[in-house]
């Protein structure tokens, strides 16, 4: 699986899911795509807590067809470990996928690191001793950065 930094408007951005990291304070994306995440929280589908996964689709005004939302609990409690560990979560929820991107995380050059992590972590399969060899379709993961500059987070996150 390759690991690139994705550049331009997220709606306007061509691959087959949207992956949106939310805390359980509450709704944070802004633009088209915040009106679906506001009205999943309003009516209760979603809440934000810590592994709770959500899917949109068909997703209307962006590219992608789908919207998958992934809890991170309460903002005060979050850290590095557990925004690995929702990254690996998500990435082995859409493994039949070919490529999917990752939406910013608050600061995206703390956050870079620990989303690439997990992506790589959670794709990873141990079936060496497996005769029916179940392989990833993942080909791509492309990660959004607010216009930030990520590369010192994203070269630490490369070199695991």
């Amino acid at each position: 699986m390759d690991c690139r930094i994705a550049k331009g408007k997220y709606e306007d951005f061509k691959c087959d899911a949207l992956i949106s990291f939310q805390y359980q304070d509450g709704p944070g994306l802004s633009r088209s795509l915040g009106k679906l995440v506001k009205s999943a929280y309003q009516s209760g589908q979603f809440r934000g807590v810590t592994g709770e996964l959500f899917n949109i689709y068909p997703l209307k005004g962006a590219k992608a067809p789908r919207l998958i939302l992934v809890g991170l609990g309460k903002k005060a409690n979050s850290n590095p470990e557990i925004i690995r560990k929702a990254a690996g979560l998500a990435i082995r929820l859409v493994r039949k996928l070919r490529t999917v991107a990752y939406l910013p995380i608050d600061d995206s050059a703390e956050t870079i690191g620990p989303l690439i992590d997990g992506a790589i972590l959670g794709d990873y399969r141990f079936d060496r001793l497996k005769s029916d060899k179940e392989e990833s379709k993942i080909k791509t993961a492309f990660f959004f950065t607010n216009g930030t500059n990520v590369s010192a987070g994203y070269v630490k996150a490369a070199q695991v």
